[in-house]
């Protein structure tokens, strides 16, 4: 029986899209990518007359997955807080995970309402806030916690703030947990990382929700008044480390009860493989029992397995956008080509894989196929002709 008759799906946010600023750069600094251009140049590419260009549309995108999308099936789709909170808890400490579901059993958690609050280092430029730095901060557990503390015990007097409580349960993942709905709306750290943040302070999602709003970012700005005198933050500008000077709202939804026995989410019979360094896509993995790997540095042609759908979520073409380094960029391209796309390519001459599909969070799309490959009658474009504004 031959190895056959199995897909791939990559979900490759900024490798699809018209690039910013590529057409600035001399047609001589550009790399060659011959196999990456063959493959848009013959491949069924689909760019919607509508593209999804919102702040969630790559969340949007991971939860209308084929693999994933009963998983929030009667729940609200924004839940983003509440997966990352899960999956927190599946990476604590035999210890610590115990006692963080019992208290979310004990406490209604799934009653209640999650955002992300992350810690995070602004910096001033000129008039405006930057949001400069959201990981690699060198923070311990301990000092996350005591930040955590300093924050909820300046409220704990206040009666009205009396229905949210501050949660870190990892050091860089910190979490509002609150008795009533978070009717807010806020953008992804990743979507604002290097810019002014003002654009994209907390905002009310109609008029009848202003209070809201105003509320969140009365508290945006005090917590930041509150870490700055916090003697955690004070050893950590002496220590030449990042102070944690700021908290980043985003993700706000329901929380729901993951906690409960599960059956597998039933896609025909199919199991399936994800690979991805997300903490969401991996929460949606564990939460349908699906196994995950972080994504590995050079694609491996194994054993295809008919029964088993597989799922690459490659986000780097994106965070080089983002910081808006086109060399960067580039250099991921082609690094793909080499590492993933000539294996893939050679597995789908010899049968091994039936067919490969791009998606982009903005809903641009790519498929290749062994029959698709051969319209050799298709005029070869380059990538650039495709990826330019």
């Amino acid at each position: 029986m031959s190895k056959t008759s199995s897909s791939l799906r990559f979900i490759v946010p900024g490798l699809l899209d018209p690039v910013p600023y590529l057409k600035e750069l001399p047609a001589q600094e550009l790399p060659a990518l011959p196999l990456f251009s063959k493959c848009l140049s013959r491949g069924d590419y689909f760019v919607p007359k509508e593209k999804n260009l919102t702040d969630m549309s790559y969340y949007q995108c991971l939860l209308n997955d084929p693999l994933f999308i009963n998983t929030l099936e009667h729940q609200e789709q924004s839940a983003i807080a509440s997966l990352s909170y899960f999956l927190d808890i599946q990476n604590l400490t035999q210890e610590h995970k115990k006692k963080a579901i019992d208290v979310y059993l004990n406490e209604h958690y799934a009653n209640k309402f999650f955002m992300r609050a992350d810690p995070c280092f602004m910096v001033a430029d000129r008039d405006q806030l930057v949001l400069a730095r959201t990981t690699e901060l060198d923070l311990s557990w301990q000092e996350a916690q005591q930040l955590c503390a300093d924050i909820n015990e300046f409220y704990q007097a206040i009666a009205e703030e009396q229905f949210w409580t501050l949660k870190a349960l990892s050091a860089e993942h910190w979490y509002i947990i609150s008795d009533r709905p978070l009717n807010i709306k806020t953008t992804p750290s990743e979507r604002v990382l290097g810019q002014a943040v003002k654009s994209y302070l907390v905002a009310a999602n109609n008029n009848a929700q202003q209070q809201d709003s105003q509320h969140w970012r009365a508290l945006f700005n005090e917590f930041q008044m509150i870490l700055h005198q916090s003697k955690t933050n004070q050893q950590r500008l002496k220590n030449k480390q990042y102070p944690i000077n700021s908290l980043w709202f985003w993700g706000q939804g329901a929380g729901l009860n993951y906690f409960a026995e599960q059956e597998p989410s039933s896609i025909g019979q199919k199991s399936a493989m994800v690979y991805t360094k997300d903490a969401i896509a991996q929460s949606l993995s564990l939460i349908n029992h699906y196994q995950y790997s972080d994504v590995p540095e050079v694609y491996q042609s194994n054993s295809f397995d008919a029964h088993t759908q597989t799922l690459y979520i490659l986000d780097d073409f994106a965070q080089a956008i983002q910081n808006k380094d086109i060399i960067s960029w580039l250099a991921l391209v082609e690094k793909f080509e080499k590492n993933y796309l000539q294996t893939i390519l050679k597995d789908i001459k010899e049968g091994h894989l039936s067919q490969v599909e791009f998606v982009s969070p903005t809903g641009t799309k790519l498929l290749i196929n062994k029959r698709l490959l051969r319209r050799w009658w298709r005029k070869k474009k380059t990538a650039y002709v495709f990826m330019s504004e």
